[in-house]
């Protein structure tokens, strides 16, 4: 079998990780693989070491461009929206002429804000899995070019077969049973990378894009309470900063108290949250939640918003375990209260919780991710 995989972006982020594990699941398959970027990045420097085939087409994530009521964006707007049709419409022609001179069974869109891999596996009669990792308008408010109920639409056509990652995306963009799945992220590759250590370091640990839809001005404001009945503790930050936060941070009163890592490694992340007191997920309608799964991994606490992904997780813990699998909180007072709990009470009051769910997060591996993806391939093709 021959599949062509389109990535959003050449950064790695939670999708692209995503992605190099099905990579590397499909190669160890036999399966012959192609990857199209949209740009040079850490991406393509992986698929290099990996032996990946590549290809380049420069387009932009299918979605209107953000406005945040400034003369800059107001003045942007129309340029970067006709930016991003017509490197979009050019990314169509090029796949278009790229797929004509090859024998692809499969193209899979890796995530929800690539259109032009439908409509190119449309025009060519090949089938087109497309994987919805997010749910785009709520969370990170995206716009989508089109609409919301214009891309339900596309979701449902016959040629389209759609992975959702969680149960509450499929059931969002209201996707078929019979022609559908959902199929969680396979996160680590074997259950022998579990760990715990009792010997926690006096911080709370936020990894992820620095961005209002991903919480992180909602942990820094929750830290700045704890951080005045607790004197002793930090908050350190991983993931790469913007002008936005950067803003905010100067003006915090606490900032002596915050480090900043910018990007790191996953061993460098893993360790982190091996020493952390707890992760903090306040992520918007986050999609699956991929940090939630390798912090449990690590023997980290998580304190995540109850909802979505996220929330998905937790009541899954619950439900094969019996017990809960992290704190969760649903407002700011509660992220507050869970932070402050963490402070007051000793890890070993924890430590049933983590190993319940070192118990569930074995449901993601690797292994079982490929298997079932290959299986949805097989019934897509037949």
């Amino acid at each position: 079998m021959k599949v062509l995989y389109i990535a959003h972006s050449a950064e790695m982020q939670g999708a692209g990780f995503a992605l190099l594990n099905i990579l590397q699941g499909m190669v160890e398959r036999n399966i012959n693989v192609y990857v199209v970027v949209p740009r040079e990045g850490r991406l393509t420097v992986i698929l290099k070491d990996m032996g990946i085939p590549f290809l380049i087409i420069p387009f932009f994530n299918a979605i209107y461009p953000r406005f945040d009521n400034t003369i800059r964006s107001f003045l942007l707007f129309i340029p970067r929206l006709f930016r991003t049709l017509l490197y979009n419409k050019l990314a169509e022609k090029r796949l278009h002429v790229f797929l004509k001179r090859r024998h692809i069974d499969i193209i899979h869109s890796n995530t929800g804000v690539i259109h032009f891999g439908a409509q190119v596996a449309s025009k060519l009669s090949i089938p087109h899995v497309w994987h919805i990792r997010e749910y785009q308008t709520v969370g990170l408010n995206y716009k989508i070019l089109g609409g919301l109920e214009h891309l339900k639409k596309e979701l449902s056509n016959s040629n389209n077969h759609v992975i959702a990652i969680t149960k509450g995306i499929f059931d969002f963009f209201h996707l078929k049973e019979n022609k559908d799945i959902v199929i969680y992220d396979g996160v680590f590759k074997t259950t022998d990378n579990i760990r715990l250590s009792k010997q926690k370091e006096n911080y709370f640990l936020f990894v992820g894009d620095l961005i209002r839809g991903k919480g992180i001005f909602s942990a820094l404001m929750a830290f700045e309470e704890i951080a005045k009945k607790n004197p002793g503790v930090e908050f350190w930050i991983v993931g790469n900063t913007n002008a936005d936060f950067a803003k905010r941070l100067e003006k915090s009163p606490f900032k002596f108290r915050i480090r900043m890592f910018g990007f790191c490694s996953h061993v460098k992340v893993y360790d982190l949250m091996y020493n952390a007191k707890a992760l903090l997920v306040p992520s918007y309608f986050e999609g699956f939640g991929f940090i939630v799964v390798e912090a449990m991994l690590n023997g980290c606490i998580v304190i995540g918003r109850n909802e979505a992904g996220v929330k998905e997780q937790f009541d899954n813990g619950l439900k094969y375990t019996g017990i809960e699998i992290g704190l969760r909180f649903e407002s700011q007072a509660e992220l507050i209260s869970r932070m402050q709990y963490v402070c007051d009470t000793s890890f070993d009051n924890f430590i049933p919780m983590i190993k319940a769910a070192q118990n569930v997060i074995q449901k993601y591996t690797v292994s079982q991710n490929v298997d079932q993806i290959i299986c949805f391939y097989d019934s897509v093709v037949k």
